[in-house]
């Protein structure tokens, strides 16, 4: 029987054919169109104007401000805002004050011309009405006194009940109790100290203060409106604790602190202070510096003239300088305060207004 003759197998590189006998996948490819530029979605909102600084003070406001330093602070409330309830007080006694701040007596001449302060830690007013537990609501006595800024020295914010009581008895009840930046100074370099000694000057401070709020049943002297606000409001605060009623005086008082931003200050806990001291923290918002011209941070230790922290052309200069720190200022009220309905509706929808721009 003759053979089968094979026919002869076709050698093939399958890197050079891949065909290799198996079925062949041809996938096509397909120029895809390059992606036109998306457009700005109508839905998207352009940003608005900046927010306009908040200003936590109201055309009816009795102010007592604490630990004032070199009265900056006070001098920006009047000149620039045009407020005059305000009793302004520092610690220092006024030689240490003008020994620290060489150029304090320019800025008390401008906040109170007829250099009428009183030593709070070393004269007492003469009592002319009868001592209760509180103060007194009468008005003062004349339109002249109303508009006068009252200024004190040597006044502790942790004895405002004690050792000053007498004193702060003509101008208080308060709307508002201001201690921007309060430190108790160098007492010791250690980090732990240094906490624990400021918590205890904001627990004394709150303690004292608390009782120095007005209230409805114990209303702020607030006798006449501010004069910026007379055919101006474009200072006017947002603030929901305003009087709706005809006793302007006759609302819930509030705390006002402020601190830097960042430890050491994140440290001292002002909200766990504040709850133990029975107040509560209603809102916090970071402290508008530019809404205050002339205002700076003034050292526990005093103005430094000399030495590495000047320029040459005499500035201040250094990373303690204060006015060029974020800080944050705290607004508490006392937890046993009563409030309406419509005030609380009022707090929560703007604090839920203002959580995007305070943050």
């Amino acid at each position: 029987m003759g053979k089968v003759k094979r026919q002869a197998r076709k050698h093939s590189n399958h890197h050079d054919n891949p065909a290799n006998g198996r079925g062949v996948v041809v996938r096509r490819q397909f120029s895809q169109k390059q992606a036109a530029p998306a457009k700005s979605s109508p839905s998207v909102k352009s940003k608005g104007p900046p927010a306009r600084p908040k200003i936590p003070f109201t055309k009816y406001d009795s102010i007592l401000l604490l630990g004032e330093g070199d009265f900056s602070f006070t001098l920006a409330l009047k000149l620039h805002h045009k407020f005059h309830h305000i009793t302004s007080t520092c610690f220092d006694s006024k030689e240490a004050l003008h020994r620290k701040y060489p150029d304090v007596a320019k800025t008390i001449s401008q906040i109170a011309p007829d250099n009428s302060q009183i030593d709070g830690d070393t004269h007492d007013p003469p009592n002319t009405e009868p001592e209760w537990k509180g103060f007194s609501p009468s008005p003062p006595s004349s339109a002249a006194t109303a508009k006068k800024i009252h200024m004190l020295y040597g006044i502790d914010a942790t004895k405002l009940l004690s050792t000053h009581r007498k004193v702060l008895r003509l101008s208080g009840p308060f709307s508002k109790i201001v201690f921007n930046f309060p430190h108790v100074g160098g007492l010791s370099t250690d980090v732990n100290r240094q906490v624990r000694h400021n918590q205890e000057l904001l627990v004394g401070f709150f303690k004292a203060a608390k009782d120095l709020l007005s209230s409805p049943s114990k209303p702020a002297r607030v006798t006449s409106q501010s004069d910026a606000y007379e055919s101006d409001d474009e200072y006017a605060s947002d603030n929901v604790n305003q009087p709706s009623h005809s006793d302007p005086g006759a609302v819930n008082g509030q705390i006002l602190v402020t601190i830097f931003e960042g430890e050491p200050y994140t440290l001292w806990n002002v909200r766990d202070l504040a709850r133990h001291s029975g107040l509560k923290v209603i809102e916090s918002f970071k402290f508008p510096w530019s809404a205050y011209p002339g205002y700076q941070h003034a050292r526990t230790i005093g103005d430094i003239t000399t030495g590495k922290d000047r320029s040459e052309d005499d500035k201040r200069k250094g990373a303690w300088r204060g006015e060029e720190r974020e800080a944050r200022c705290y607004v508490l009220e006392n937890k046993e305060a009563i409030t309406s309905p419509a005030h609380r509706r009022a707090s929560r929808r703007k604090r839920k207004e203002e959580e995007d721009i305070s943050d």
